[in-house]
């Protein structure tokens, strides 16, 4: 779509115009109808940038993994960008490649072979990052029961907690990295069919350890809290999904 920048100077103002002169977009590109995502350099940083317009052309929505909710810099860069014409936009200079983090540099410069043994080495004292690499790399169950739903999860308490009582905030967080990938599939084996009740009795159970986890370890907080948001997200989405009236209907009748 047409962009026009002199459309928006409610949100450029000439503080951020001056700013976003010096950084740099790129990968830019309209992703559906008037929404643009890409990347916007700043020095060595880099942020992920999206701006929506609806189809009158006001911009609807903006987003920035800069942290700031108002109109940054970032955004005026990527906006500025896209109402820029063609011409001018080929001779804008790239944006360089983002600079390798030591510990990126450290993996590529590392053999196969040394990564292997040494991660040998660190599975059997660390159950949590030899739980995290069985649930990223093993094979994935395609069917589950309530049980084995409850089952894995424990494991992955335990692994994250070992014996202890009472967790902190970086253990909570643990425990949540290792549900993700589990939870993830449990959830896309619900969405297949969420009107069958062993469907929803593996989603129960997601729902289930999560809350006797919260209360046997009295957490609370933003982490847990999201977690939870997110899982209640994607059911939705899989409800949303179920075409037919009445299996619909049987869906939502387990709530």
């Amino acid at each position: 779509m047409n962009v026009d920048p002199g459309r928006y100077k409610k949100f450029l103002s000439a503080r951020l115009t001056k700013e976003a002169a010096r950084l740099s977009v790129r990968e830019c590109d309209e992703s559906a109808a008037g929404a643009y995502e890409g990347f916007v350099d700043d020095g060595n940083d880099t942020f992920d940038v999206s701006l929506r317009f609806a189809p009158d052309g006001e911009l609807a929505a903006h987003a920035c993994d800069c942290g700031r909710k108002d109109f940054c810099a970032h955004r005026a860069a990527m906006l500025l960008y896209i109402g820029a014409p063609k011409a001018e936009k080929e001779a804008l200079p790239k944006g360089k490649a983002r600079k390798k983090s030591e510990l990126e540099q450290l993996l590529d410069d590392a053999s196969d072979t040394e990564l292997r043994a040494w991660l040998l080495t660190l599975f059997p004292a660390h159950k949590d990052l030899a739980l995290a690499f069985r649930s990223r790399f093993g094979k994935h169950e395609e069917q589950f029961t309530a049980e084995t739903v409850t089952r894995r999860s424990a494991e992955a308490v335990k692994a994250a907690t070992g014996r202890q009582q009472s967790l902190d905030a970086i253990q909570v967080g643990k425990v949540l990295a290792l549900w993700t990938d589990l939870h993830r599939s449990v959830l896309d084996f619900y969405a297949k069919a969420p009107y069958e009740a062993d469907h929803f009795q593996c989603l129960d159970a997601v729902f289930t350890v999560v809350a006797e986890f919260a209360n046997r370890y009295l957490v609370s907080g933003k982490k847990l809290a999201q977690y939870e948001e997110s899982l209640r997200r994607q059911v939705a989405k899989s409800l949303a999904a179920v075409e037919e009236p009445q299996r619909w209907a049987q869906a939502v009748q387990y709530f």
